[in-house]
């Protein structure tokens, strides 16, 4: 019986996202009452097969975990077979890409190319919190990480001043591959793709006015164009060219645009596309 109570009162807390307290019922409130036991559990289940599947495209932490905990709740409660396998393949996504990072890691050892294997062992924590050697080694380098960021942005900076701005790009991919959410970077990177283009622009085509050059916010329908294309480009290992339309978007809260970009910079890096 309590079993029961529990699993009825969380399948119920599961759908309720926001609204505690609220006179109005929320959307989810609404939607709690009206679905059966059956229709709760499956309406859970596809959140959680929505989350893996972005998850697994952008390697973003929160997702998959988030995905794996409401599998696990229904495998656990309601021995929920499609849960059950779906587990298994998020357990195996997981080995897999961890053995990716550590196969990239050995890899990049011989290369002496600190700030690279950095970033890979930072990315494979994310993943494997218990990956000894990673923070061993994260933990020993951490002043020499640190300086070499530093290093980095005042390189991209001098080419970005120099109107130099693939050198620019090289430089503020480098650190955003290692520390993603470097404000610095981030809007340097921006804005030496915004001048690059900019600068591709002017070469192939008759000069525009002043008020054409103008950089003018987009539409939500101008953002999802941008966006599709620049998810195509990713998947077809375009990655350059899915960098310079994800940041034309210009809004990194749209959708995934920021879990995409970081991985974007993280493959760029990987393959070594600017080298």
């Amino acid at each position: 019986m309590c079993r029961c109570i529990r699993t009825a009162w969380w399948l119920s807390l599961a759908l309720i996202a926001i609204g505690c307290g609220s006179a109005q019922p929320t959307a989810d409130e609404k939607l709690n009452n009206r679905l059966t036991r059956n229709e709760k559990i499956m309406y859970i289940y596809n959140r959680a097969v929505a989350n893996f599947e972005r998850g697994k495209q952008t390697l973003n932490p929160k997702l998959l975990e988030s995905a794996k905990y409401e599998l696990m709740f229904l495998a656990g409660e309601f021995k929920h077979d499609s849960s059950i396998a779906k587990l298994k393949e998020i357990d195996a996504f997981y080995a897999e890409t961890i053995t990716n990072y550590k196969e990239l890691i050995e890899s990049t050892k011989p290369k002496q190319d600190t700030l690279l294997l950095a970033s890979y062992y930072k990315r494979a924590l994310t993943l494997a919190p218990d990956f000894s050697e990673a923070k061993e080694f994260l933990k020993a380098n951490e002043s020499i990480i640190k300086r070499l960021l530093q290093e980095n942005l005042e390189k991209a900076s001098a080419a970005l001043k120099a109107k130099n701005y693939a050198r620019a790009q090289r430089y503020y991919t480098r650190v955003l591959a290692y520390d993603y959410d470097n404000m610095e970077a981030q809007n340097g990177l921006a804005e030496a793709t915004r001048l690059r283009r900019q600068l591709n622009l002017q070469q192939s085509e008759v000069p525009k006015t002043g008020e054409q050059q103008k950089t003018k916010t987009l539409s939500d329908a101008e953002k999802e164009q941008l966006y599709q294309a620049a998810k195509a480009a990713f998947e077809a290992k375009e990655y350059l060219k899915a960098r310079e339309l994800w940041l034309a978007i210009g809004d990194r809260r749209y959708k995934d645009v920021s879990d995409y970009l970081q991985r974007t910079v993280e493959k760029i890096e990987a393959l070594r596309l600017e080298d």
